[in-house]
This record gives structure tokens, sequence and C-alpha cells, in this order.
């Protein structure tokens, strides 16, 4: 019953944001929204077909947005907006 209530609960977040992420979505560049949809997928971006450097800008550039923050690894600032990704485009 909690783990329905938990999902409900996040889904009603994401539904509640769903055009704010759209709007964001639409002002990110194709490289970036590869990126994006890679580590929201797979959590990483080496299987990209992009080159190396063009990757490590992206989540450079990225993480100066704020779309991505750095710790061990590079994650997602907002989990909503990847559970959005996650929803919405695949």
């Amino acid at each position: 019953y909690k783990v329905n209530m938990f999902s409900d609960v996040i889904n009603n977040i994401i539904q509640i944001h769903s055009n704010d992420y759209e709007r964001l979505w639409n002002t990110i560049s194709q490289t970036d929204k590869k990126i994006l949809i890679a580590l929201a997928t797979k959590n990483k971006v080496n299987s990209l077909p992009l080159p190396t450097s063009t990757v490590y800008s992206g989540i450079k550039r990225l993480i100066t947005k704020g779309y991505l923050i750095k710790t061990e690894t590079v994650q997602f600032d907002d989990p909503f907006f990847k559970q959005w990704l996650l929803t919405n485009l695949l």
C-alpha cells in the first residue's frame, strides 16, 4: 500500500510540473538531450555515439545550468525531471 501511495505522489508531482518540464526540455540542445536521455535510461553516457569531448562539455554545461549535479557520479539535480523524461519521452 505504501509503495503505491509513494508512486502516486511521484506521479502527481510530475503531472503538476509537466508543462514546466516540457518548456525546459524545449530549450535544451539536441546533444544535451541525448546526454540527459542516456543518463536517465542507463545512468551512463559512454554508450553515446558522440565524441568524448562533446559528451564531457555537454555534461559540464548541464551542471552549470543546474540540470545535473556531480557527486561520485553525475546525477539529475531534480529526480522528478528524470522521471518525467522516462515517463513522457521514452
